[in-house]
């Protein structure tokens, strides 16, 4: 690469707006993950928006997909994540469209007599650790 390319290059990254991205392994309550990005927004220093990716077992993340984004009537009939978001703007002033959830990730183990991977529904063994 050219000295000319590279520079062109870094100036491009520079104009990119920043993201910090959050992995966070959920065990058997979402609530980890929803305590960790409102204490993120309150030191106020994320570079960015703020991308959360939560990684779980397959059993955690159904409950944590039902739990995050079911609407509840106690809620206006909004999410949890939807009123995080909003409280989160009321509270530290952070615009909501930069937090963002993902999909879980789930866990996957090898499956030998397959070939391929399978999900790993829970973590109950030495082996499955």
């Amino acid at each position: 690469m050219t000295k000319k390319a590279l520079k062109k290059a870094k100036n491009k990254l520079k104009e990119q707006p920043k993201e910090t991205v959050l992995l966070v392994v959920v065990g058997t309550t979402p609530a980890v993950l929803t305590e960790t990005v409102w204490a993120l927004c309150a030191q106020d220093d994320i570079p960015g928006d703020l991308r959360v990716i939560p990684i779980s077992t397959g059993s955690t993340a159904d409950r944590i997909q039902d739990e995050l984004h079911t609407p509840l009537e106690d809620h206006g009939g909004k999410t949890i994540w939807q009123s995080l978001r909003e409280e989160i703007q009321t509270k530290f002033k952070i615009k909501p469209k930069r937090l963002c959830l993902e999909d879980v990730e789930v866990i996957k183990i090898k499956n030998e007599e397959t070939g391929r991977t399978d999900k790993l529904e829970d973590i109950r063994s030495k082996k499955d650790n």
